[in-house]
């Protein structure tokens, strides 16, 4: 028995060493308000508990209304935990349903993340109105019994004589009436501040105009404000989409009754700053054609200096397309003509007019400038070669016209394949044709020639017979000649 109990104990106590870390490791959020049913244009306080040891964008938002003091928990890491890290303030202006929605994720001692996605909802009603109450007129009862104020008393069913007291009455109590709650008419700001510079004049709840010069690089302005009445709102309009020159940001603040104020931000986008938007040169070869120079850097609007490659020596010009950023500035072009040998330099002057305001408190007057922009390019120039001998130029002729062949042949050389191939095509078809239509007159030919080279063969016969004849006489002739000396 005493075996059942410790092997019980121990399976006990290792199922709870289990479960322990689960439980140490486990996280939660939850979320909670004050009130769950308020009436318009009133608050209640929103919080959140987390128990955990970190969190990632853990907040809460609203469907509706509007949210004020902390509402996401940031704080809440490095070993936190049970931290109460969010407390808002929600109030609504509507009467209706509105959800809070508590989102993000928690994790425990183990690091695992959890998703978090909860939800309060918040019920706004219309402020109740309190009826004035009714006047109560309370009457005297006389000792009979009898009441004049609609009070009766019971006449006692005893035979003795009734010593009931008779019944006392409430004095009547005077008329009071509850005037409902004035609304606020207060709609001015408390604070007005812009994150893309400061405001001119120094913000303050009287003043209803101020200025703005933002660059151009700024298309919209964010503005930040609080309203001096808590339940008073405000809306900004104009602040998105700035054009360039002078724009107007409004905003109105609405105050608790309906009335409102506007207060307007004069804001001017400034113009770009001057420069090229696009650079292009080009010169004109030997054959006509423009042909455009790479620049060294490739160009930038805000780089200011290039480099061009060496130009040869027959290059006399070099046309230059410059177009600026903005409309009317006139652009100088120098040193593109007339190119000479060696290092040139172009300049080219972007200029536009523009207007310096004067200060009224220094007594500076306003006056009219230029803002200028200037570009270089520089490159060298090849030297023109010495005149070639006659040699010379019979060896450029030849070197020129061989290498016109060359870059024609290289141009057209399927074109002058494929025409060969076709013109040896059509003189093969054309020689078989040929010698299939004289074949015949072709052995009419030949037979001529076989007879008249038999003629010739038995005239040559003949003619070595004839004189075999002729020499065989003369020596027979020689023969019959008398031998000795001479004959008188």
């Amino acid at each position: 028995m005493n075996r059942i109990t410790k092997v019980t104990t121990g399976l006990i106590v290792l199922i709870l060493l289990l479960l322990i870390p689960n439980i140490v490791c486990a996280a939660s959020a939850s979320i909670s308000a004050g009130n769950k049913t308020i009436e318009k244009g009133k608050s209640t306080n929103i919080s959140v508990s987390i128990n955990s040891t970190e969190t990632w964008n853990l907040k809460i938002s609203a469907s509706g209304g509007s949210l004020s003091g902390t509402t996401d928990s940031t704080d809440a890491s490095d070993g936190e935990t049970s931290k109460n890290v969010i407390n808002a303030t929600f109030s609504a202006n509507s009467a209706g349903t509105y959800t809070i929605y508590l989102t993000g994720q928690i994790a425990g001692s183990d690091l695992k993340k959890q998703n978090v996605s909860k939800s309060i909802t918040i019920t706004v009603k219309e402020p109740e109105v309190t009826k004035p109450p009714q006047t109560n007129t309370g009457g005297s009862t006389s000792g009979s019994g009898s009441s004049s104020g609609g009070t009766t008393n019971k006449p006692s069913t005893n035979n003795k004589p009734s010593t009931s007291k008779p019944t006392t009455t409430t004095k009547p109590s005077s008329q009071t009436t509850t005037k409902e709650e004035e609304k606020s008419k207060d709609s001015s700001l408390a604070t007005l501040a812009v994150a893309e510079g400061v405001l001119t004049p120094e913000f303050n709840k009287d003043v209803k105009e101020y200025t703005l010069t933002v660059p151009n690089e700024v298309n919209t302005v964010n503005v930040a404000a609080t309203t001096t009445d808590k339940k008073a709102s405000y809306i900004v309009e104009g602040n998105t989409e700035l054009k360039e020159g002078e724009n107007t940001v409004t905003i109105t603040v609405k105050a608790e009754d309906g009335s409102t104020t506007d207060y307007i931000i004069k804001v001017t986008r400034s113009r770009p700053a001057l420069s090229l938007n696009t650079l292009i040169i080009k010169y004109t070869n030997q054959n006509g054609e423009l042909i455009e120079l790479p620049l060294n850097p490739t160009f930038s609007f805000d780089i200011y200096e290039y480099k061009l490659q060496d130009l040869e020596y027959w290059v006399e010009k070099l046309d230059i397309e410059a177009i600026a950023n903005i409309e009317g500035a006139t652009i100088d072009i120098q040193g593109n003509e007339q190119l000479k040998t060696g290092e040139n330099i172009i300049t080219i002057i972007a200029k536009i007019p523009v207007t310096v305001e004067g200060d009224v408190a220094t007594g500076e007057e306003t006056k009219e400038s230029e803002e200028i922009k200037t570009y270089a390019i520089s490159f060298n120039k090849e030297e023109e070669p010495a005149p070639p001998t006659l040699m010379g130029r019979i060896s450029n002729w030849f070197n020129g016209t061989l290498a016109g062949i060359t870059a024609w042949y290289a141009q057209n050389q399927t074109k002058i394949i494929m025409g060969a191939l076709a013109l040896c095509i059509v003189a093969l078809i054309g020689l078989s044709i040929y010698i299939i239509v004289d074949y015949k007159k072709y052995k009419v030919l030949l037979d001529k020639l076989k007879k008249v080279n038999e003629i010739n063969n038995s005239q040559v016969a003949e003619n070595i017979e004839t004189q075999s004849i002729s020499e065989t006489e003369a020596n027979e002739d020689k023969d019959n000649k008398p031998k000795g000396g001479k004959h008188f």
